[in-house]
């Protein structure tokens, strides 16, 4: 059976040259509810899922999650909307080695590539096709499937298990990259090898605070991270 090799977006396979996203949450939420929160209030969106963005802004604006989440099609409607007239090949880096490296996991045969992040469905795919790398990822668990990242696992578990036609997959069979703490937690909870790339917010050593399984400056050097995924996978 194929192992699952499980990448977070931001950070960790492009980055933004410059960031909207708190604008635009504040701009979509003052649109919805007529009350603008305090973009100075929002924490950093570093391995946070949209969803639970959105259940911090409720909490600082007294308004229930119930009542939030029941505008959520609304929310993601309108923020994809914004999104897409900000998001163009000329503000997006694809990350040192992630061409390289999607192209060698793609060809081998017995790895399947998805997404384990924080970024709503729609917004992942909007990034990740505008600089032509959506094509290697086929099923994933995002940010509006559930606000508590640590959930998003299992339910990748399924949805890989349906498109690869196979009864099913446990955290051996995993592993997931990712540059921030939020990534280790998520892997560490769901017992899921991780490693970690300083390519995001966090150096190698603000990473090695939370023990994952190996760290990376950068994935650069793409033979030799894919002979340690396959390592790591339990494949050499």
């Amino acid at each position: 059976m194929k192992k699952l090799v499980l990448f977070d977006i931001d950070g960790t396979l492009l980055k933004f040259k410059k960031y909207r996203s708190k604008e635009f949450f504040a701009q979509v939420i003052d649109e919805i509810f007529g009350t603008k929160p305090d973009i100075d209030k929002m924490p950093s969106f570093a391995g946070m899922t949209d969803s639970s963005m959105l259940r911090v802004i409720a909490d600082d604006l007294n308004i229930s999650h119930d009542e939030m989440f029941s505008h959520s099609a609304a929310i993601w409607s309108k923020l994809l909307a914004l999104y897409k007239e900000f998001t163009t090949e000329d503000i997006i880096e694809i990350l040192p080695g992630v061409e390289d490296l999607l192209m060698k996991l793609e060809a081998d045969k017995d790895i399947a590539l998805g997404l384990v992040t924080g970024n709503f469905r729609a917004h992942a795919y909007l990034k990740l096709d505008t600089v032509g790398l959506g094509y290697y990822f086929k099923f994933g668990a995002y940010g509006d499937d559930n606000y508590d990242r640590d959930f998003l696992p299992p339910l990748l578990f399924r949805r890989a298990a349906e498109y690869l036609k196979v009864a099913g997959f446990s955290a051996s069979d995993a592993l997931i990259i990712g540059d921030s703490p939020k990534d280790i937690q998520c892997a560490k909870v769901n017992g899921i090898p991780v490693l970690s790339v300083a390519t995001g917010g966090f150096s190698t050593e603000e990473l090695a605070e939370f023990q994952p399984n190996d760290i990376l400056n950068d994935l650069s050097d793409s033979d030799a991270v894919y002979s340690l995924i396959r390592k790591m996978l339990g494949m050499n």
